[in-house]
């Protein structure tokens, strides 16, 4: 079966780095797709939507942290076929965001 553009989701994700070198990964919440699994802040790009300005409102809604488009590097891209859609990913560095960092999900340490 051909692929159509609705098989293709456009996700962005973003390294958070800190001063001493941590980067900020969380576990994905029970009852979710994929829960258990660690990732980066990000989400689905919406229609309409260029992929900086959904990873910073991403990083707003996830977070609290406020990033510009000009603060954004890209980093990678990566995509991974699932059973029923392909994940395409595009994969940013954060340099100077502000702002108080507000986890919307409790983090875990150590699994």
């Amino acid at each position: 079966m051909p692929i159509t553009e609705a098989d293709i989701k456009l996700v962005v994700a973003c390294a958070l780095v800190d001063i001493d070198g941590r980067v900020l990964v969380v576990k994905r919440p029970s009852g979710k797709p994929m829960a258990g699994l660690w990732e980066f802040p990000g989400g689905k790009v919406e229609k309409g939507e260029r992929p900086e300005q959904a990873l910073i409102r991403e990083l707003k809604e996830e977070i609290s942290i406020d990033v510009t488009a000009n603060c954004l590097a890209p980093l990678t891209f990566a995509s991974h076929s699932f059973d029923d859609f392909i994940c395409s990913c595009r994969f940013m560095f954060a340099e100077n965001g502000t702002g108080k960092l507000c986890l919307m999900r409790q983090p875990t340490r150590n699994g």
